[in-house]
Protein backbone atom coordinates (compact mmCIF):
# COMPACT_ATOMS: atom_id res chain seq x y z
CA UNK A 1 0.00 0.00 0.00
CA UNK A 2 1.05 3.32 -0.81
CA UNK A 3 0.32 6.41 0.71
CA UNK A 4 0.62 10.01 -0.07
CA UNK A 5 -0.52 13.38 1.97
CA UNK A 6 -2.06 10.97 4.73
CA UNK A 7 -5.25 11.33 2.48
CA UNK A 8 -5.03 8.95 -0.63
CA UNK A 9 -3.70 5.30 -0.55
CA UNK A 10 -3.39 2.88 -3.50
CA UNK A 11 -3.10 -0.51 -3.03
CA UNK A 12 -0.30 -1.62 -5.49
CA UNK A 13 -2.33 -4.34 -7.03
CA UNK A 14 -4.52 -0.92 -8.31
CA UNK A 15 -0.86 0.52 -9.69
CA UNK A 16 -0.24 -2.37 -11.91
CA UNK A 17 -3.80 -2.69 -13.34
CA UNK A 18 -3.02 1.19 -14.15
CA UNK A 19 0.59 0.69 -15.74
CA UNK A 20 -0.56 -2.52 -17.76
CA UNK A 21 -3.95 -0.70 -18.92
CA UNK A 22 -5.50 -1.96 -22.19
CA UNK A 23 -5.76 1.55 -23.96
CA UNK A 24 -2.44 2.32 -24.22
CA UNK A 25 -1.29 4.53 -26.70
CA UNK A 26 1.89 4.19 -28.97
CA UNK A 27 2.68 7.28 -30.71
CA UNK A 28 4.55 6.95 -34.16
CA UNK A 29 7.89 8.66 -34.22
CA UNK A 30 7.72 12.08 -35.49
CA UNK A 31 8.68 12.80 -38.98
CA UNK A 32 11.19 15.13 -39.91
CA UNK A 33 9.89 18.91 -40.59
CA UNK A 34 11.54 20.22 -44.23
CA UNK A 35 14.33 22.80 -43.42
CA UNK A 36 11.98 25.02 -46.37
CA UNK A 37 9.35 24.85 -43.66
CA UNK A 38 11.42 25.26 -40.65
CA UNK A 39 13.03 28.68 -42.67
CA UNK A 40 9.78 29.65 -43.83
CA UNK A 41 8.02 29.68 -40.48
CA UNK A 42 10.89 31.56 -38.30
CA UNK A 43 11.15 33.83 -41.27
CA UNK A 44 7.13 34.26 -40.85
CA UNK A 45 7.52 34.66 -36.68
CA UNK A 46 10.24 36.96 -37.43
CA UNK A 47 8.32 38.93 -40.07
CA UNK A 48 5.19 39.24 -37.81
CA UNK A 49 7.47 40.85 -34.48
CA UNK A 50 8.75 43.17 -36.85
CA UNK A 51 5.03 44.15 -37.77
CA UNK A 52 4.26 44.39 -34.13
CA UNK A 53 6.90 46.19 -33.41
CA UNK A 54 5.94 48.94 -36.06
CA UNK A 55 2.69 48.99 -36.18
CA UNK A 56 2.77 49.39 -32.28
CA UNK A 57 5.00 52.48 -32.80
CA UNK A 58 2.35 54.08 -35.48
CA UNK A 59 -0.39 53.42 -33.09
CA UNK A 60 1.40 54.96 -29.87
CA UNK A 61 2.32 58.03 -32.22
CA UNK A 62 -1.33 58.06 -33.27
CA UNK A 63 -2.50 58.00 -29.58
CA UNK A 64 -0.45 60.89 -28.72
CA UNK A 65 -3.01 63.15 -30.92
CA UNK A 66 -6.15 60.84 -29.70
CA UNK A 67 -4.80 61.68 -25.94
CA UNK A 68 -4.63 65.53 -26.64
CA UNK A 69 -7.99 65.73 -28.44
CA UNK A 70 -9.47 63.69 -25.62
CA UNK A 71 -8.28 66.61 -22.78
CA UNK A 72 -9.29 69.50 -24.97
CA UNK A 73 -12.84 67.96 -24.92
CA UNK A 74 -12.37 66.81 -21.18
CA UNK A 75 -11.51 70.31 -20.55
CA UNK A 76 -14.36 72.01 -21.97
CA UNK A 77 -16.37 69.31 -20.68
CA UNK A 78 -15.79 70.21 -17.04
CA UNK A 79 -15.53 73.77 -17.53
CA UNK A 80 -19.20 73.46 -18.70
CA UNK A 81 -19.77 71.12 -15.86
CA UNK A 82 -18.42 73.77 -13.73
CA UNK A 83 -20.63 76.59 -14.97
CA UNK A 84 -24.14 74.60 -14.70
CA UNK A 85 -22.89 73.51 -11.02
CA UNK A 86 -22.71 77.06 -10.12
CA UNK A 87 -25.66 78.08 -11.87
CA UNK A 88 -27.64 75.14 -9.65
CA UNK A 89 -25.86 76.67 -6.37
CA UNK A 90 -27.17 79.84 -7.45
CA UNK A 91 -30.54 78.47 -7.92
CA UNK A 92 -31.04 76.37 -4.62
CA UNK A 93 -29.68 79.61 -2.69
CA UNK A 94 -32.81 81.69 -4.41
CA UNK A 95 -35.08 78.88 -3.61
CA UNK A 96 -33.78 78.48 0.13
CA UNK A 97 -34.36 81.83 0.02
CA UNK A 98 -37.78 81.86 -1.35
CA UNK A 99 -39.23 78.72 1.44
CA UNK A 100 -37.60 80.50 4.38
CA UNK A 101 -39.20 84.07 3.56
CA UNK A 102 -36.05 86.03 3.46
CA UNK A 103 -36.06 86.85 0.16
Amino acid sequence: MQTWCKIFTIETSELAMVAGSVHKITLPAPKAVSPFIRTARWGLLLAGVLYGALRLKYLQVREVGIQRKNRAIMAKRKADYDQWMEYQAEQSMKQLLRESGME
